[in-house]
């Protein structure tokens, strides 16, 4: 099973804490703060707000998106797809015993897209030859 800990250690945050910021789990998930807002709504999570009324999570709740990262982003399913999964196996079972998300360590840059700018050049010139043939066909 994953162990939040590790991951907590690696990402430079404190493991001891009961609580942590939405900042604070979308550096351990290597994605904005929105996408996880998002994910909240789509996934009907229940946040707990502190004094200060920021959103906080429980570990159990990082342990969630962290399955949620990995189906989305790794085995790259769709939201309906990883809202299947999870509710077939809503405790986790197996399915993450060696998952590491990106972690962004403290003063490293985050990552960047794993596409070339190669691969995205020969897209755009398809693209260009798709939009002159239906120029010709009108």
């Amino acid at each position: 099973m994953m162990n939040i800990r590790q991951l907590l250690i690696d990402s430079g945050l404190n493991p001891n804490k009961n609580y942590y910021k939405i900042g604070e789990l979308s550096k351990i998930l290597n994605v904005r703060t929105s996408v996880i807002r998002f994910w909240e709504a789509e996934f009907k999570i229940k946040t707990i707000k502190n004094t200060a009324s920021q959103r906080v999570y429980t570990k159990e709740n990082m342990e969630f998106f962290i399955r949620l990262h990995k189906l989305l982003y790794l085995d790259k399913y769709t939201i309906e797809g990883a809202r299947k999964i999870l509710l077939e196996n809503p405790d986790g079972g197996e399915s993450l015993p060696d998952y590491q998300p990106a972690i962004v360590k403290p003063n490293q840059t985050p990552l960047q897209p794993s596409v070339s700018t190669e691969y995205l050049e020969t897209i755009r010139k398809k693209l260009e030859e798709i939009r002159f043939l239906l120029n010709e066909a009108s």
